[in-house]
């Protein structure tokens, strides 16, 4: 269960830092192919702000969460499924802002998300019970 969660925290924190890196280098999103409509829709004006929190509140969170599994970093498993609500958390809101659904996207991510949530309960729950034995 820890390979799977720092697999699918490694997938999400790349991907999102391959993202938000590039809404900031172009804020109109024309580089990831995103409709221009989208903007329409979001109440800053720009792929910046959201760029800007895919990249640190997705993707470096995501990865210091895969290196904390990997560490063995006391209560890892809180950090993987607290790691799973906000990448829920990150999908809800894109489907209230931008009003659409993307399922190429959103399904595989939210998916994600849900299984880090229920991967990363199980793992606390493992943890504190080898500490009882111990």
């Amino acid at each position: 269960m820890r390979l799977l969660a720092q697999w699918l925290l490694f997938f999400v924190g790349i991907t999102a830092l391959y993202g938000g890196s590039k809404l900031l280098s172009d804020p109109s999103g024309q580089a990831l192919g995103l409709p221009e409509e989208y903007l329409e829709e979001l109440p800053f004006g720009s792929f910046f702000i959201p760029g800007m929190a895919l990249f640190v509140i997705i993707g470096v969170s995501s990865l210091l969460v895969c290196l904390s599994v990997a560490a063995h970093v006391r209560y890892y498993g809180w950090y993987v499924a607290a790691q799973g609500l906000v990448l829920a958390g990150w999908v809800l809101v894109q489907l209230i802002l931008l009003g659409s659904f993307v399922p190429v996207l959103h399904t595989p991510y939210f998916s994600i998300a849900m299984v880090l949530m229920v991967v990363g309960f199980w793992l606390q729950q493992a943890e504190k019970k080898r500490n009882l034995i111990l």
